[in-house]
């Protein structure tokens, strides 16, 4: 295995457990969204929800960069 192709499976290594944790956060936000009591805020759900894009942005664009270098 040469450096580009190590690279290149590093970056989807790191888009795949971005987008699994980002679901995870996105799944735990929803549940809490249905099954909260009607008299409580939403805030916790919605901070889920940007942790979720939070961390989908991130590791998108770490792994867009080291795509990047591993195909050069």
């Amino acid at each position: 295995m040469n450096i580009s192709k190590g690279i290149y499976r590093i970056a989807q290594l790191i888009k795949w457990v971005g987008r699994i944790i980002g679901g995870l956060f996105v799944v735990s936000s929803a549940y809490s969204m249905i099954f909260s009591k009607p008299y409580e805020t939403h805030a916790d759900a919605y901070g889920m929800l940007l942790m979720a894009g939070i961390v989908l942005t991130i590791t998108e664009g770490i792994a867009w960069i080291l795509e990047g270098f591993g195909s050069e």
